[in-house]
């Protein structure tokens, strides 16, 4: 996705035509890097220069649970605007706004008690937020299809992307570039996708629902969804996801805020996925199947 750069002094604000990009000198990012949208959120803050305060936290973030973070927002001088990337916490929100700082956040997921869902996915409303257009992206050395393929992937999965105008040979590209994401965030990524390949050998097609179970400790879903959409290149069949350490998701059903509102957990993929961790005791995939062919 990179390219080589001609000039290496990026930075927001300084493009050369008459819609420059957003003055952020007041302004800080806070995003992980625990997902290839999140990284490529990253990526692109870093080459541009956008103040940013790297999350290490896993799937799960919460701002209750980021280390220092009023201590760090503070100590960035003259700080007006926080932008957070997918990282819930509503007293947290507050306690920001209180300091005189305005709070921008930026997700599309439906939480236990929050609702954040929209049609965007996140790398798109960060491109929106910041007024990053195609011509800033090069200027860093991004492939600006490629970028929108990523956040098409993560909007609405495979099926986003082959239904997109994007070219075969860029709708590649993004997925290749997905999956090195997935590979640098996790070097033991190939032992997942292995798993996931084993899990779907064993794949049951009940009701015309795709069945995957996997034993594997490794959180398989995600890989298993690429060999879904292989198998299924037309249209997402609903699927439901097993997996070995408890967690069940439930992808592509209209019945998916119905599971959520019965069994808990969160929502995803425009509110057509579900899904649920095992402390919430998931549903037995009978329990699934009762409940969407209602």
């Amino acid at each position: 996705i990179k390219k080589n750069k001609k000039n290496s002094g990026c930075r927001i604000g300084v493009r050369h035509d008459e819609n420059p990009m957003r003055d952020i000198t007041n302004w800080a990012l806070l995003c992980t890097t625990n997902d290839p949208e999140s990284l490529t959120i990253v990526r692109i803050a870093q080459e541009l220069r956008i103040p940013l305060l790297k999350s290490e936290q896993v799937h799960g973030a919460t701002l209750a649970k980021e280390p220092r973070l009023f201590d760090r927002i503070e100590q960035i001088q003259g700080i007006k605007h926080v932008v957070i990337v997918e990282i819930p916490g509503i007293e947290e929100e507050k306690r920001i706004a209180d300091l005189g700082i305005e709070v921008h956040i930026i997700d599309h997921h439906t939480y236990a008690d929050l609702d954040r869902m929209q049609n965007e996915a996140s790398l798109t409303q960060f491109r929106e937020l910041f007024e990053i257009a195609d011509e800033d992206l090069r200027f860093a050395g991004f492939d600006p299809e490629v970028i929108r393929g990523v956040a098409l992937i993560d909007q609405g999965f495979l099926w986003e992307l082959t239904g997109s105008e994007l070219s075969l040979e860029k709708q590649r590209a993004a997925r290749a570039y997905y999956l090195s994401c997935k590979r640098d965030i996790d070097s033991n990524y190939s032992d997942t996708e292995e798993a996931a390949l084993a899990a779907w050998q064993t794949k049951e097609i009940k009701d015309d629902v795709v069945i995957i179970r996997s034993a594997s400790p490794h959180h398989v879903r995600e890989a298993v969804s690429f060999l879904i959409a292989d198998a299924f290149p037309e249209a997402p069949p609903t699927s439901i996801i097993v997996e070995g350490d408890g967690r069940v998701s439930v992808q592509e059903t209209n019945k998916a805020e119905e599971l959520f509102v019965k069994f808990g957990g969160f929502l995803f993929g425009k509110k057509r996925c579900w899904g649920v961790t095992a402390k919430n005791r998931p549903p037995t995939v009978d329990e699934i199947m009762a409940n969407i062919r209602q």
